[in-house]
């Protein structure tokens, strides 16, 4: 049976991969700039004269308050992990690609050989009756690829993940 390579990231098992929980302080911002808006009508002579204007600006800056509550609080409670590739400390992040069924052949050619321009190629379905998942660098220098195909109710590896490190095949097991 193959491995996951959504649960071998969320584990971080690799000595490649680390995880950070992403920082809380946009959702913080947003809340204080909400606060500052649904306050500052009183501090402004024009606005403070203006009863529609200052009750705009209640409203808004509270609509503001709570969309930034709302976002730390996802951020603190949900899957808020960023993984970031060690040794050079750059962001890995997660694509993925969907396929027709009749493509799966070559989508398998191209990612066990590493041909991710000719993958790009090859026409997207929106029915992910195949599908790549991928963690990359910005720059594509590092990338952990597998290819899964849906059988009822969820969608299962058929290939084991395969990494490679500037375009190279480093190993198809590398995050053991």
């Amino acid at each position: 049976m193959y491995r996951n390579i959504e649960k071998e990231f969320d584990l971080a098992a690799a000595d490649l991969v680390t995880k950070k929980r992403k920082s809380p302080l946009p959702a913080i911002l947003l809340t204080a700039a909400g606060l500052l808006v649904a306050f500052l009508h009183k501090l402004v002579p024009a606005v403070a004269g203006n009863a529609d204007l200052s009750s705009s600006m209640i409203i808004i800056g509270w609509i503001i308050v709570v969309a930034g509550i709302t976002r730390l609080v996802i951020s603190m409670a949900g899957n808020s992990w960023e993984f970031y590739y060690k040794p050079t400390g750059e962001k890995l992040r997660r694509h993925e690609l969907s396929f027709d069924n009749a493509d799966k052949g070559k989508v398998l050619d191209c990612v066990t050989s590493g041909n991710f321009e000719k993958l790009a190629s090859i026409g997207r379905s929106n029915i992910s009756a195949v599908k790549v998942s991928f963690y990359a660098t910005a720059g594509r220098n590092v990338l952990w690829a597998q290819v899964l195909e849906f059988i009822p109710h969820t969608h299962e590896p058929i290939t084991d993940i395969i990494a490679f490190e500037k375009g190279k095949c480093i190993a198809p097991a590398a995050l053991v």
